[in-house]
């Protein structure tokens, strides 16, 4: 018999591989049922006026609703089913009207007859419909979340969109850092270099020299990619590294600091590592960064708050970002 709390071990003795899946914990019902949606607003991020940070701010907008419409596919697919059930239920009505049942197969006339009965019947109960299609999609619910099975394919989706918000994190980042020391290299160029401390130096690029070699790849002209050369110097896989290489760039402002500040997204970083680093469960890491009472080995239970949080955090930070950096390049060219 399944146990949901048993681990499941599947032994590929052809390639002596022992393959361990562990325990997984009940998943959150609400993750059927909230509409996700809602926690991205079309004007949050707007246009920005630099053309330079238009592609950044339409990327991250993209990545952003990737990962909403992947959080709504298990109530969308709910939904559907209990519209096509209710669809059904008004079709056998229809028929039985006048014995249409009789006729429906080779009338063109009842079938017409049989399809305005049921657009009249979708109208006259239509203030009833919301409520029995709740009470539907609240039974079918009960009925899916006492399958252990739908644990597993929701904490797959769970861990999915974890992984796709912190990458969308991480390209508005990169993406708006590198758009504006491209387009303002004597602007934020010189802050840029004057903070790379000896380790982020290399051999094609430094405070003092750049290579030949570096110059050839782009005609001898730096300017315009000055921010792709330097980019690979700083971390933007972490919330630090990007505090920091827009402090760099940016002198410090301390609305850099306010933009990184959220300790959602701190969370959203180490429990995306976990994922992709540690199968889903608890590492060292995650437990010295959180200090969340959850023991070493388990596997990462993401409830709908959790994710709502997650969206939230990555939407108000990417948009503060965006809008920052723009006033900066309008204002003070950098």
């Amino acid at each position: 018999m399944h146990n949901r709390r048993s681990a499941l071990a599947f032994c590929f003795e052809g390639f002596g591989i022992s393959l361990i899946i562990y325990p997984i914990p009940a998943m959150d019902r609400d993750l059927f049922v909230r509409d996700f949606g809602t926690n991205l607003d079309p004007n949050t991020v707007g246009s920005p006026a630099s053309p330079e940070l238009t592609e950044a701010a339409e990327s991250f907008v993209r990545g952003l609703e990737t990962s909403l419409r992947l959080l709504s596919v298990p109530r969308l697919l709910i939904l559907l089913g209990v519209r096509e059930l209710e669809d059904l239920g008004l079709f056998v009505k229809a028929l039985s009207v006048d014995a249409a049942y009789l006729t429906w197969p080779e009338s063109d006339q009842t079938r017409r007859e049989v399809e305005v009965r049921v657009q009249r019947m979708k109208r006259d109960g239509a203030d009833d419909a919301q409520q029995r299609r709740t009470a539907e999609l609240n039974r079918r619910i009960d009925v899916l979340t006492a399958d252990p099975e739908i644990d597993r394919v929701l904490l797959a989706l769970a861990h999915a969109v974890v992984s796709g918000l912190w990458t969308t994190t991480e390209c508005v980042a990169r993406d708006v850092w590198v758009a504006a020391v491209n387009s303002r290299p004597t602007g934020l160029g010189p802050s840029v270099l004057s903070s790379l401390s000896p380790g982020q130096e290399g051999e094609s690029i430094s405070r003092r020299s750049v290579s030949v070699g570096l110059l050839a790849r782009y005609g001898f002209d730096l300017r315009g990619h000055l921010g792709t050369v330097l980019a690979p110097k700083f971390d933007f896989s972490s919330v630090s590294g990007m505090r920091d290489a827009f402090a760099a760039a940016f002198h410090g402002a301390p609305e850099v600091d306010h933009i990184f500040a959220s300790e959602w997204l701190r969370l959203l970083e180490v429990t995306r590592h976990a994922i992709v680093h540690s199968a889903g469960r608890v590492d060292a890491e995650y437990l010295k960064r959180t200090a969340r009472p959850i023991p070493l080995g388990e596997m990462l239970s993401v409830s709908a708050a959790d994710l709502s949080e997650y969206v939230r955090a990555v939407r108000d930070s990417g948009s503060h970002l965006i809008r920052y950096v723009d006033s900066r390049l309008l204002t003070r060219g950098g």
